[in-house]
Parts: structure tokens; sequence; C-alpha cells
């Protein structure tokens, strides 16, 4: 597991050191496909529920509206990832692993769709967003129709979280701003 994310609180520094090497900890640890079904289940199960602060219509608006761009944001980290570790997606069942929603144009720019995402969405916005987001979907009681466990938010919170914080750290420091090893396995490509 990525050293990094598997603390109680994530250590910041580290993810400003390497970014991509906090990005590849968190899908090697987690199928894309499989991560983006968590994300998706948690964002349906809260806004069904409004519970927490999504009672507020406004406030549902608000997440509904950061959760499109990240869905676009989740799948531009993806293609970095691939593309540093010079990873054949193409090995891979066809089922997992696809990136549908980006263009053909912003999958070959993942970074333009990285700055336009923190321009849009400032991180202070981002972390709070992120802690309303997590405490409504572990509030969320049994009859939930999602069947949502408070263990998988969790977990997929703190995978997001990572991905969130290192994303940004790379799209404000961009390459000269990563680690060598991932300089080294940019440099192979």
């Amino acid at each position: 597991m990525n050293a990094v994310c598997e603390r109680k609180v994530l250590d910041v520094e580290l993810v400003k050191a390497d970014p991509l090497d906090t990005i590849a900890g968190v899908f090697d640890s987690i199928d894309f496909d499989y991560f983006r079904a968590n994300c998706n289940r948690w964002f349906h199960a809260v806004i069904i529920n409004q519970s927490h602060v999504y009672d507020e219509e406004d406030r549902r608006t608000g997440l509904q509206t950061l959760f499109v761009d990240l869905e676009l944001l989740l799948e531009a980290i993806y293609v970095i990832h691939i593309n540093a570790s010079g990873a054949n997606v193409t090995r891979r069942p066809v089922k997992y692993d696809k990136v549908y929603l980006l263009t053909h144009e912003q999958a070959d720019n993942p970074n333009d769709v990285l700055c336009s995402f923190f321009k849009k969405f400032s991180m202070p916005y981002i972390r709070q967003e992120l802690k309303d987001w997590l405490q409504a979907g572990i509030d969320i009681d049994a009859s939930d129709p999602v069947q949502l466990k408070a263990i998988k938010v969790l977990l997929t919170f703190n995978d997001l979280e990572c991905l969130l914080e290192a994303a940004y750290q790379y799209c404000k420091y961009g390459i000269s701003g990563i680690g060598k090893r991932a300089k080294n396995s940019l440099a192979m490509l």
C-alpha cells in the first residue's frame, strides 16, 4: 500500500515530493473501474438520501457540479498514471480501465484537464466538500437503497483524497516538482 496515504493524516509533504508515486500507489492497490464505481455509489447514496449537509438543494447542486468535473479529473489522473508507468492497458480485460468520458484531445492532454479542474475549484473548497461528502456517506442509515458500507466510504475517501492532493501538486509544480523516480520513469517513455 502507498505509505503516503496509509497514515491517518495525509502527509502532504510526501505527496509534494512525488505526486506520481502517490498516484501509482493508489492505482496499484485498486482497480480504476472498481474505484470509479465506489465513487459513483458513494455520490448517489448521498444525493438520494439528502443526508447531512446535502439536505439543502444548493449544497447538493455544489456536490453534483464538483462530481461531474471530478469524473473527468479521475480519468485524466489515470491516463497520466498509465503514461508514466508505461503500462499497456490493451493487455487487460476489455471491461476494465476504460477511459470513456474524456475526449480524444483531453486524453492526449490530461494535464489540461487537471489544471482546468483546479482553476474551477480551489483546494480549500475541494477539501471541505470532500469532508462533508465523507460525513454524509458515513451517516447513511441502514435503510439506504444503495447498501453502502461506512468502511467502503472511508477507503474510497482515503484513495480520493490522495489522488486529489497528488493531482493538485502535479498541476501546481508539473514535472519539475516530481521526484527522481518519477522523472526516470517518464524519461524512459
